[in-house]
């Protein structure tokens, strides 16, 4: 086991270390989670009433937000350890991550990587797509080729299947980005990064907008960047957002940093968050009633109507 921790300041650090504490007596944990549970009914019961309440059960997949200082602007705000489906399969079988760069003119040359590994259950490498490998022979998975600067902007994408992932024993992928050059992401004028679904590798449009699930700008005042984490067999999205000031290994790409971002991606999956269907149902339970449809209900918690994740703002204000 392993605990994490995410530094308060304006980039998404991360640090994770051995859990060598000893482990207490269940009936000890589930003691304090009954009095942690009554001291916070007993706080939300002074707030206004909510009236029948609906919490949408796949808020279960949403952190609430702790550090959202250093979050990255994106096209959907979402908090660090959120899980977001992919949706389901019919014809999209490939995510395609992309990212774009532009130098700062008089700045010099900028290279920016984009990278993935791809992880067993328990964490093993088993196969990785960078510049130095454009195409498995394992896997149905391509790099668009290494661009080495960018003056009037430059885009790499890579795909991969995630059916062909599956069969090849593949859990997890994970998605990195490296400024080669050293240069820290907040000094590029533009810097953006992102997936999307196809239908199969290098097929089709690079930037078709409606199939866009996800953009952030690469903002932080850093040289590496994990983004986010691929669950293969949930065919869900780990979003990460982390940022590092500092390479990971020797070199600042991915041949120098693989067991580095498998410890990574161990912990992001290892970790403990609250969730905010969690925050929500003790809200309602002490300040409302508990209704198990959206019709009929004075406050509704979901994905697309009432308070959302998406309502950061509010929830830090209001819920916490």
């Amino acid at each position: 086991m392993c605990r994490v921790f995410f530094p308060k300041g304006q980039v998404g650090k991360f640090f994770s270390i051995e859990d060598e504490r000893i482990g207490l007596d269940k009936s000890i944990c589930e003691e304090n989670l009954k009095l942690i549970t009554q001291a916070l009914r007993d706080r939300f019961v002074n707030l206004p009433p909510l009236g029948k309440v609906y919490v949408d059960p796949i808020l279960a997949n949403y952190s609430v937000p702790m550090s959202q200082r250093s979050a990255s602007r994106s096209k959907r705000v979402m908090t660090r350890g959120s899980r977001i489906s992919l949706g389901e399969k019919v014809n999209n079988d490939t995510i395609r991550f992309f990212l774009w760069w532009k130098e700062a003119k008089g700045k010099g040359r900028i290279d920016v990587d984009l990278s993935a590994t791809l992880h067993t259950q328990d964490w093993d490498l088993a196969e990785y797509i960078s510049y130095t490998n454009l195409k498995s022979d394992r896997i149905k998975a391509a790099h668009s080729g290494d661009i080495t600067s960018a003056p009037d902007g430059a885009c790499e994408y890579i795909d991969i299947d995630l059916s062909s992932a599956k069969n090849k024993k593949c859990r997890y992928i994970v998605m990195n980005i490296y400024s080669f050059t050293r240069q820290p992401f907040s000094e590029m004028p533009e810097c953006y990064a992102g997936w999307m679904m196809r239908e199969k590798p290098q097929g089709g449009e690079i930037f078709e907008a409606s199939t866009v699930q996800q953009r952030f700008d690469l903002k932080a005042n850093a040289t590496v960047a994990i983004p986010a984490i691929i669950d293969v067999e949930k065919r869900e999205v780990i979003w990460c957002d982390l940022a590092l000031s500092r390479r990971l290994g020797f070199s600042n790409n991915l041949e120098a940093n693989k067991r580095s971002v498998a410890n990574l991606g161990y912990a992001m999956t290892h970790h403990c968050i609250p969730q905010l269907h969690t925050l929500f149902t003790l809200h309602s339970q002490a300040r409302g009633e508990l209704v198990k449809t959206k019709e009929g209900a004075d406050t509704i918690f979901s994905l697309d109507t009432g308070i959302t994740p998406n309502d950061l703002e509010i929830i830090s204000a209001e819920y916490l």
